[in-house]
């Protein structure tokens, strides 16, 4: 590598440095602060290229000094380029407000209207975007300067701050909130467990985000060497999924999603809830209003979805209970689109009739499955794949089907279930006995639970029931 004359200087100096490490550092800032900044790649270079020298790195025990010496080296940069990153954009540090896509996750399995309070909220602008999506923040950290500093940044009628240790001074009596969130906080705690523990009874959902102990191949070293490895010196622990899932069980939740990669991430609900009645995800505050457009919305979204393989599977186990499909009238509740209308006709169902809240098909009606126009005793079979969920009121949606349907008029249902909700799906049925228990009195003619034929990952309920 060639340099300009006015460098050799300082090849020399780097060169003939045979003292110790701090004296060559001490060096090398003189020579920087004295040195043009397109000078200083080539300052850098030559340092480097001494360090690693022949005949300095024989033993693996000075490789791993010489390893030491730039993690050091490296957290003093870190430390640096954190202060210069803050000042760059008036205190806030740009991981917690250019960053958006770290907190996607959360932000996605929000829905507009939920209570959320942040445990250890610190400065991030998620709590500014939770807000904005229109949820009702509450932020709390310990420290006092954190919540001021916050305050000074962000103003929203939906967002809130107050200085609390949540392990020592929960929420107070019977106050809960729809999710509580604990981004990037347990890894600080010598105790986890007895925070987790102690939100259990003020939220109906808890979202956890922590640092991986192995997501880079540096930090893997760096354990194996014995140095410091951790992504932040206070750090009591970082976290495999494992452990993450060991100490959520512990304090009394139960995992409903996990994600591992820049960080491990997991939802979860009170672990008292999984084999009990169905779950509700439905906001305390969500009106008839604002549910039938957030409805609409995710129909107008799904028009294009191709349903027919998940769709055909339930539509041909029906038919087997059904002896006559010319004479046989149905009704197809949230079809969103031609798929199931497709599907009957190919088995000769010629009168179908389809509803949703909004019409991906001409051959839609625009009805709220809560409150249907339809005569009762009108229908020998209600189809109804993917919409129970999403009743606002499902006991009231129950009655509907069972009012339109004949006499031993027959329902077949599809639900999901052990899903993270993601806004529009309101209710996990847990097991088919819980959906069974919204009509009763019904026969339960077939059931079974398995993988959703269009998307294997999730897990759901079918059921072809008759009413008696």
């Amino acid at each position: 590598m060639s340099h300009p004359a006015d460098l050799a200087p300082t090849k020399t100096v780097v060169l003939k440095s045979n003292a110790h490490p701090s004296a060559v550092r001490r060096e090398a800032m003189e020579l920087l602060k004295a040195l043009p900044e397109h000078h200083v790649d080539a300052l850098v270079h030559d340092f480097l290229e001494h360090r690693r020298g022949p005949g300095r790195l024989g033993s693996g025990a000075s490789v791993a000094s010489e390893l030491a010496f730039y993690q050091r080296l490296d957290a003093h940069l870190q430390r640096h380029l954190n202060v210069l990153a803050e000042r760059a954009y008036g205190g806030r540090h740009p991981k917690h407000w250019l960053w958006k896509s770290h907190k996607q996750f959360f932000l996605d399995r929000l829905r507009p209207g939920d209570s959320v309070l942040d445990v250890g909220c610190g400065a991030s602008a998620y709590l500014l975007w939770m807000a904005e999506l229109g949820c009702k923040v509450t932020g709390c950290d310990i420290n006092p300067v954190r919540v001021a500093q916050a305050s000074s940044l962000m103003s929203h009628p939906n967002l809130r701050f107050e200085v609390r240790d949540v392990t020592s001074r929960p929420p107070s009596g019977d106050q809960t909130f729809d999710v509580a969130i604990c981004s990037h906080v347990i890894e600080h705690l010598d105790d986890p467990i007895a925070l987790l523990s102690s939100l259990r009874g003020h939220a109906n959902r808890l979202f956890v985000a922590v640092p991986p102990s192995n997501n880079r191949w540096q930090k893997v070293m760096f354990q194996d060497l014995g140095l410091p490895w951790k992504d932040d010196e206070d750090h009591r622990r970082e976290y495999t999924p494992e452990l993450l899932c060991e100490q959520l069980a512990a304090a009394g939740w139960r995992v409903l999603e996990l994600h591992a990669g820049v960080d491990i991430k997991a939802v979860c609900i009170p672990a008292t809830q999984s084999s009990h009645g169905p779950i509700s995800y439905v906001p305390r505050d969500l009106v008839k209003e604002d549910y039938r457009s957030l409805q609409a919305d995710r129909s107008r979204r799904k028009a294009g979805y191709d349903s027919m393989k998940r769709s055909g599977y339930l539509v041909e186990r029906l038919t087997g209970f059904l002896s006559n499909a010319s004479g046989t009238r149905v009704l197809c509740v949230g079809a969103r689109n031609r798929c199931e209308i497709e599907c009957f006709a190919q088995h000769g169902f010629a009168d179908v009739t389809a509803i949703d809240l909004h019409a991906g098909d001409p051959r839609i009606q625009i009805m709220d499955m809560h409150e249907m126009s339809f005569e009762s005793s009108t229908f020998d079979a209600v189809f109804a794949s993917h919409s129970f969920e999403h009743a606002h009121d499902p006991a009231k949606v129950a009655a509907e089907i069972r009012r339109v349907l004949k006499p031993q008029g027959l329902a077949a249902i599809e639900v999901p279930v052990g899903y993270t909700p993601t806004g529009v799906d309101l209710w996990d049925f847990v097991s088919a006995s819980n959906v069974v228990k919204f009509f009763d009195p019904a026969d339960v003619l077939w059931t079974e639970t398995g993988p959703q034929l269009d998307a294997a990952h999730q897990t759901v309920i079918r059921l072809i029931l008759r009413m008696r």
